[in-house]
């Protein structure tokens, strides 16, 4: 039996790892260094996420070519594929991160709930926040994607993922492929290619 750590946390990933040990796993704790080397990472070694190896090896797996992975997760995370090599990625405050900091520095702001909205002038502070979480992150994205498709001189496919991606997927102004399970994915070919 297989067990792959895919951990951007701050628990002791020893410990994570001690433990399935103790049960008897095989166990990986997958960085760029330890996954099969048919993907070239250009990213400094040991700083790349977990999360988002496993979002590339999913990604390459079905769409082969030209990819733009976001993942709405913690961060809100772009990663750039051109011909199986990994090229860079932009990272930007996670959206609930970014709601949860607010609302603590700010005392007089509730938490709210992230939908999307149709209004943008808010008259009252819940309307106003929803307004500002929903279609300033609509900006960013589409705002980002231009850059990087401009940048890249591609048109690639892409990919969105993470817990928020299904909110905001209707108002980016760009064809997307909509995969709630991609990093799960991810692992498990890194697995079976570790341990067919």
């Amino acid at each position: 039996n297989i067990c792959i750590i895919s951990s951007v946390s701050h628990v002791s990933t020893k410990s994570i790892v001690n433990f399935f040990k103790n049960l008897k796993l095989k166990v990986l704790n997958i960085n760029v260094s330890n996954v099969p080397k048919y993907i070239k990472f250009k990213y400094k070694s040991r700083q790349l996420g977990a999360d988002r190896i496993a979002n590339t090896f999913a990604a390459i797996k079905k769409y082969k070519n030209n990819i733009l992975v976001i993942d709405f997760g913690t961060a809100t995370t772009f990663d750039i594929i051109i011909n199986n090599i990994y090229e860079g990625g932009v990272i930007t405050p996670g959206i609930k991160i970014s709601l949860d900091s607010l609302v603590e520095r700010a005392s007089k702001l509730k938490i709210i709930k992230i939908i999307k909205t149709k209004k943008i002038i808010g008259q009252n502070t819940q309307d106003s926040m929803q307004s500002g979480f929903y279609w300033g992150y609509v900006s960013l994205i589409n705002g980002l994607i231009e850059k990087i498709i401009k940048n890249n001189q591609i048109k690639p496919k892409i990919i969105l993922t993470g817990g928020l991606a299904k909110v905001f997927k209707d108002e980016i102004l760009y064809e997307t492929f909509y995969e709630p399970n991609l990093t799960l994915h991810g692992l498990y070919l890194i697995g079976i290619s570790k341990y067919a």
